[in-house]
C-alpha cells in the first residue's frame, strides 16, 4: 500500500499562496524585461532572488518564513510543479530541434561541443586546486573539490539556453541548433562526470555502475531514434484526430515525454535529457498534432517554466558575499567560468570554419549556466563537497552568466542573416509552414482499381514528397485488384485497408478523422452536375470531410484512359487559400515532371459574382499576384512559367479556353466547400470546369475556414 501522507490544510494554503506569488512576480518581471527588449527568462530568474532570502527574507522575514517555510513537504510540492515545468520546457525545445541541421553542421557541432566542454573542465580543475580551504566542504580533499568545480564550470544549462533562444527567436537558426547540441552534450557528459565525483566524495567510484550508465545512455539515444520513433508514430497515429477534442493526443505526448524523462533518470542521468530527446522524437513524427504541441509549449513557457526558474533563486542568499574573501573568489569563479567557456566555444567554432559572429554567439550562449547549475550546486552541498559560501558562489555564477547571455546574444546577432545555406533553409521552412494542402500527414486514396483511381494515384505520387506513405482505401464484398494502382507508387511506402462491412465513403471519413492529411478521389470522366459537382461517394466525402479533398478527373479524349505526362498546366492565381492549395499541387507536379505552368489571373468584373471560388480581385492586382506566384514556382525547381492576365465574361469558360489555346493537358482549380440544405456545393467555376474541360482536371476542395494543419 502506498505510504502517501497528504499535506495538511495549512500546508496546501501556503503552497497555493507561494505558487501564486511566484507566478505573479515571475510573469510581471518577465513582462517588464520584455518591454525593454530582454528575454522573459531573465525576469523569471530574478523573481526568485526577489522572493528569496536575499530580499524578501530581509525586508519581510516573517512573510518569507510563512510563504516559504523550511519544510520538506512544502518544498516537495513546490519543486514538483517546478520540475514538471522543466520537463515540459525541454520537451517543447525538442519539438523545435532539427537533427537534419545538426547533421549538415556535424563537424562544427562536434568541435564546438568539445571545446566548450574540455577548456572549462581543465581550467576549472586547475583553479579548484588553488581555491582556499574556507570554500571547501567539510571533510573533502582539495582534489575532489577541484574535480567538482571542473564539472560545474563545464556544463551549460539546456533549459535556460532553450528559453533564451526561444525568447530571441533563434531556435531554428543554425547558431541556435548548434548551441542546443553543444549544451546537450555538455550536460550529458557533465552529469556522468558528476556521478564520478559523487562517488569520489562518497569514498569510491563503482566502475560497473558507471559503465552501466554510459552504456544505457548510448542505448537509449540509439533506441529513441529507431525503435522509439516507431513506437511514437504508432501511439500518435492511434489517437490522431481532426476533431476539436485533443485530449487523447495531449495525454499521449505528455506521457511519452515524461516516460522518457523517467527512463533517463532511472539510468542515473538527469530526466531533462530524456524529456528533450522525447520531444525531439515527437517533433519528428508525421502524426504529431500541432495543436497539442502549441498547447504544451504554452503551458511550459507561460505557466510552469517561470515557476522553475523563479524557484531556482529561492535558495540563494546574497548575504554570504558580505565576506570580502568569499566575494573575491566568487568574482574569480564567474570570470574563470565565463572566459574558459567562451574561449573553448570560440576555438571550436573557428576550427569548424564557422563565421566569427556565430562563434561569438556560441561562446555567449553556452555560457548560460542557469538553473541546472543550481541543481548541481545543491548536489555538491548535499555531498559535503561545497559549503554555504562556495554554494553561493556557484549559484551567483549561474545567475550572472544566465542574465548576461540574452542581451549579449541580441547585440552580437543583430541584423545577422546567416549563411546562404541557412537563408535558403529558413525560406523553405517558412514555405512549408504556410502549406495548406501537402503536409507530412499521409494522404488517403480511394480506389476500386479502375482508370479514374490510377489517374488520381499518378497526381498524388507526383505531388507528395517521396518519404510520405500513401494509405489506399477500398470497400465492397470482394477485395479489388489494386496492382495497377500500387505500381504507380513503386518507390513509396503503401498500405491498404479494405472493408467488406462498410461503404467506402464511411471508411474514408473514419480514416480521415484519425488525422490523415488529405483525401484524393478519382472521378469518372462524365459530365458533372453543375450545382452539386458530383454525387454519391464524392458528395458524402465533400459534405463531411474536415481535411482537403482532391478530385481528379481524367481526360475525355476517346481511346486514352490515362493522362499524358502533364507537359503543361493551367493554374488560376487568386490569392485565396484554395488558390494557394492549387499552386502547391501544381508546383509540386512541376518539380517532379518539369511541367510548364500557365499562371492565370482572370477578372470577371463586379457584376459577375462567382462566390468563394471565383477571382474577384480587379485586374490591377494581377501583376503582383502573378509575379509572386511565378517566383514561388521557379523556386520550386520546376519547368518554365508563363503568366496570363485578362478580363472575362465567365471564369470557367475562359479557363477552358486558355487550356485549349495553350494546348495544356492539365487544368487545376480550387474551391471551398459550402453546404446548402445538406448538399455539398463547390461553386459554378469548379463545377463548370469539370463539365466543360476535355483535359485532365484537378479540383482542390478545402473545408470552410481551412488554413492548413499548422494553422488549425
Amino acid at each position: 500500500m502506498l505510504a502517501l501522507v497528504p499535506p495538511g490544510e495549512h500546508e496546501v494554503l501556503v503552497f497555493l499562496v507561494g505558487l501564486v506569488a511566484i507566478l505573479a512576480v515571475a510573469r510581471a518581471l518577465g513582462w517588464l524585461l520584455g518591454r525593454i527588449g530582454q528575454p522573459a527568462v531573465v525576469g523569471e530568474l530574478l523573481a526568485g532572488i526577489l522572493l528569496g532570502p536575499s530580499i524578501l527574507g530581509k525586508v519581510a522575514p516573517d512573510v518569507f518564513a510563512w510563504m516559504f517555510p523550511d519544510n520538506e513537504v512544502q518544498g516537495g510540492m513546490l519543486y514538483g510543479v517546478a520540475w514538471l515545468g522543466l520537463l515540459l520546457l525541454l520537451a517543447a525545445t525538442g519539438f523545435e530541434s532539427d537533427l537534419g541541421v545538426l547533421r549538415r553542421l556535424g563537424r562544427p557541432a562536434i568541435l564546438v561541443s568539445a571545446g566548450s566542454l574540455v577548456v572549462p573542465l581543465v581550467a576549472g580543475f586547475a583553479f579548484g586546486l588553488v581555491v582556499p580551504a574556507s570554500l571547501l566542504g567539510d571533510e573533502v580533499d582539495q582534489a575532489t573539490f577541484a574535480a567538482f568545480l571542473a564539472v560545474a564550470l563545464s556544463i551549460s544549462s539546456l533549459p535556460v539556453v532553450a528559453r533564451v533562444l526561444s525568447d530571441l527567436g533563434l531556435m531554428r537558426r543554425n547558431v541556435g541548433q548548434l548551441i542546443l547540441a553543444a549544451a546537450l552534450s555538455n550536460d550529458v557528459i557533465g552529469w556522468v562526470l558528476l556521478g564520478v565525483v559523487a562517488g569520489l566524495a562518497a569514498g569510491g567510484v563503482d566502475a560497473g555502475d558507471l559503465a552501466l550508465t554510459v552504456g544505457g545512455l548510448a542505448l537509449f539515444l540509439v533506441g529513441a531514434f529507431t525503435i522509439g520513433r516507431r513506437v511514437v508514430d504508432a501511439a500518435l497515429r492511434a489517437v490522431a484526430t481532426t476533431e476539436t477534442d485533443t485530449a487523447g493526443p495531449a495525454v499521449v505526448i505528455v506521457g511519452l515525454v515524461l516516460g522518457a524523462g523517467a527512463l533517463t533518470q532511472w539510468m542515473g542521468v538527469e530526466a531533462v535529457l530524456g524529456a528533450f530527446v522525447g520531444g525531439m522524437v515527437v517533433g519528428r513524427s508525421r502524426w504529431r498534432d500541432e495543436r497539442v504541441l502549441r498547447l504544451v509549449e504554452t503551458i511550459a513557457h507561460r505557466l510552469l517554466a517561470p515557476v522553475f526558474f523563479a524557484t531556482a533563486g529561492l535558495r540563494v542568499d546574497l548575504g554570504v558575499f558580505t565576506d570580502p574573501e568569499v566575494a573575491l573568489w566568487s568574482v574569480l569563479i564567474v570570470l574563470v567560468a565565463s572566459v574558459t567557456k567562451f574561449a573553448g566555444s570560440m576555438a571550436g567554432a573557428r576550427l569548424g570554419g564557422l563565421p566569427r559572429r556565430e562563434g561569438l554567439a556560441l561562446g555567449v550562449g553556452l555560457n548560460a549556466r542557469g538553473a541546472l547549475e543550481i541543481v548541481m550546486a545543491t548536489v555538491g552541498l548535499s555531498l559535503g563537497v561545497l559549503n554555504e559560501e562556495s554554494y553561493g558562489a556557484i549559484v551567483v555564477m549561474a545567475i550572472v552568466t544566465s542574465v548576461a547571455a540574452p542581451p549579449l546574444l541580441r547585440i552580437i546577432l543583430r541584423d545577422w542573416t546567416g549563411t546562404e545555406e541557412e537563408r535558403v533553409r529558413l525560406e523553405q521552412e517558412a514555405q512549408e509552414r504556410d502549406r495548406v494542402l501537402i503536409s507530412e500527414r499521409p494522404p488517403l486514396l480511394a480506389s476500386r482499381g479502375g482508370p479514374a483511381s490510377i489517374v488520381a494515384a499518378q497526381v498524388l505520387d507526383l505531388s507528395w514528397p517521396r518519404d510520405i506513405p500513401v494509405h489506399i482505401v477500398s470497400a465492397g464484398p470482394t477485395d479489388p485488384d489494386l496492382t495497377p494502382v500500387r505500381n504507380v507508387f513503386w518507390d513509396r511506402a503503401v498500405s491498404h485497408l479494405h472493408r467488406t462491412d462498410q461503404a467506402i465513403e464511411e471508411v474514408l471519413l473514419a480514416e480521415a478523422r484519425r488525422g490523415h492529411g488529405a483525401i484524393v478521389l478519382g472521378i469518372p470522366g462524365m459530365p458533372a452536375d453543375p450545382v452539386r459537382g458530383s454525387a454519391g461517394l464524392v458528395d458524402r466525402v465533400l459534405a463531411e470531410a474536415q481535411v482537403p479533398v482532391v478530385l481528379v478527373r481524367g481526360e475525355r479524349i476517346t481511346g486514352r484512359a490515362l493522362p499524358a505526362a502533364f507537359a503543361r498546366a493551367v493554374v488560376p492565381v487568386t490569392g485565396t487559400v484554395n488558390s494557394r492549395a492549387v499552386q502547391e499541387l501544381a508546383f509540386a507536379l512541376a518539380g517532379s515532371l518539369g511541367t510548364e505552368l500557365v499562371l492565370t489571373h482572370l477578372d470577371a468584373g463586379p457584376d459577375l459574382p462567382y462566390g468563394g471560388s471565383a477571382v474577384t480581385q480587379p485586374l490591377a492586382m494581377a501583376e503582383p499576384l502573378l509575379r509572386q506566384a511565378a517566383e514561388a514556382a521557379r523556386g520550386g525547381g520546376g519547368g518554365s512559367v508563363r503568366t496570363i492576365a485578362r478580363r472575362a465574361d465567365g471564369v470557367a469558360p475562359e479557363l477552358v479556353r486558355i487550356a485549349l489555346e495553350t494546348e495544356s493537358d492539365l487544368l487545376l482549380v480550387g474551391a471551398t466547400r459550402r453546404d446548402l440544405d445538406g448538399v455539398s456545393f463547390l461553386g459554378p467555376v469548379a463545377a463548370h470546369v469539370l463539365d466543360l474541360c476535355p483535359t485532365t482536371v484537378v479540383v482542390v476542395v478545402t473545408p470552410p475556414g481551412w488554413r492548413g494543419w499548422k494553422a488549425r
